[in-house]
């Protein structure tokens, strides 16, 4: 096609509602308050930790169909190929083994698939200002993964607007 995989990624419409906030250094923002080059919060992979990042491309479709995700304890909001970094589970010689990936709302009956949600934040405590701090705090995560194949799912809404980000982590909170 000639794009590189970046843009590609984009074309899949691996997206959130538009309602959904992302979590900046100044609080929850929506996408339409976001700009390229402003700082928000990621995951970076590498180091299994939260951290500042910046926006690199903003991406917004529409009518896209957007699903709900939930049990219990949890509930979020996605398209069906929206991508999530987590790990499946399986065994070898009856030893448990762990693959971290990232893997598509459609594959979340298909293989024992737990998503990763909390992280250490790179900032020592006083870096951090007390509105983030407070903000992070407040998420209070009962725990830091969510089994996937423990959720029910529905269609959520037909035909809405989403986005994604594109940040140098390749994610976002």
């Amino acid at each position: 096609l000639g794009i590189d995989r970046d843009s590609a990624k984009s074309f899949s419409y691996a997206c959130l509602p538009i309602t959904t906030k992302v979590l900046t250094p100044d609080g929850w923002k929506f996408h339409y308050e976001l700009r390229e080059n402003d700082i928000i919060y990621s995951y970076n992979l590498d180091e299994n930790i939260i951290q500042k990042d910046r926006i690199v491309l903003k991406h917004k479709f529409k009518n896209k169909d957007v699903y709900r995700f939930f049990n219990d304890e949890y509930s979020f909001e996605c398209t069906m190929d929206h991508r999530w970094y987590g790990y499946k589970t399986y065994y070898r010689n009856d030893t448990e083994q762990k693959e971290y990936c990232y893997f598509t709302a459609a594959e979340f009956g298909t293989e024992d698939f737990t998503i990763v949600l909390g992280s250490p934040i790179e900032e020592p405590d006083d870096y951090i200002d007390g509105k983030t701090k407070d903000i992070l705090n407040s998420l209070e995560l009962q725990k830091d993964t969510i089994k996937v194949s423990s959720l029910d799912y529905e269609l959520l809404a037909e035909n809405k607007d989403v986005f994604c980000l594109t940040t140098n982590n390749g994610s976002f909170i």
